[in-house]
């Protein structure tokens, strides 16, 4: 789990070459928008839920999608009632107002608490997710939080994978920004140098990349491995050519001491 795409790329390659089976993963915006879609399907009237999955909607024009935003912050009506009032507007072309339409029909399906239909509904958001992932979430503990919630009902699917496969499962590399959402029984972080975490970045940027870190490691269920090599190799995009530095967010380890 590398911070930066490019060099999680290299490592993939390297390993590749190296016989080693590795898969990458790539950032999935879906996964983000996946959350945002299950935070809704449990609390139901978040406005700002609403607004992030119709930034994402794929049948609007992203100018339509900017002209209902200001509207709907500028108005005491909830979300879906703007949507439904922009989508009488005469300056709108018919095929943006059949948009909107089935974006109101879509959170509508969202929020029903019925299982087919809030599965129905993730499809026309392009969401692919799994019955038993909807169906082991909408029936987890309401005494827990969403957040609990939807950990739980995501680990229960990937636990049934890991299952259902009788093959090794390949190494796999992705960007610490990719893997919110995620766990994994080990997770291997290499390079942790000062020159890569935080590298060249300041000011607010720094607190960022601290929680980046921090959820790369919090990924693991059992066990967190950190390499830090003496010295780089030439072609490597880690040699900086200075001498290698523990990064500063190595004290973010010390209150893992099971790691």
């Amino acid at each position: 789990m590398l911070p930066i795409k490019k060099v999680a790329d290299y490592y993939a390659t390297k390993l590749c070459e190296a016989g080693i089976d590795c898969s990458v993963i790539a950032m999935d915006v879906t996964n983000d928008f996946l959350l945002v879609a299950l935070r809704l399907i449990i609390l139901h009237s978040q406005p700002f839920l609403q607004r992030v999955l119709l930034s994402y909607f794929p049948s609007l024009e992203r100018k339509y999608r900017r002209s209902v935003l200001p509207i709907f912050a500028n108005s005491n009506h909830t979300f879906i009632d703007t949507l439904s009032q922009v989508a009488t507007d005469q300056s709108w072309q018919k095929r943006s107002k059949d948009s909107l339409s089935s974006f109101v029909d879509v959170i509508t399906k969202l929020i029903s608490d019925n299982i087919n239909l809030t599965i129905i509904g993730l499809s026309e958001l392009n969401i692919e997710v799994g019955r038993d992932v909807i169906t082991a979430f909408m029936a987890s503990d309401e005494k827990l939080s969403v957040r609990e919630r939807i950990e739980l009902s995501l680990k229960t699917s990937d636990q049934k994978k890991q299952k259902d496969t009788d093959t090794v499962a390949p190494i796999e590399v992705m960007t610490m920004n990719g893997s919110k959402g995620l766990s994994r029984r080990i997770v291997i972080i290499p390079a942790f140098d000062e020159k890569l975490l935080p590298g060249n970045n300041k000011g607010e940027r720094l607190e960022e990349i601290r929680r980046l870190v921090y959820v790369a490691i919090t990924r693991a269920e059992d066990q967190v491995r950190i390499t830090f090599p003496k010295r780089r190799a030439r072609g490597d995009p880690l040699n900086y050519g200075d001498r290698p530095k523990i990064s500063r967010y190595a004290d973010i380890l010390l209150s893992y001491s099971n790691y």
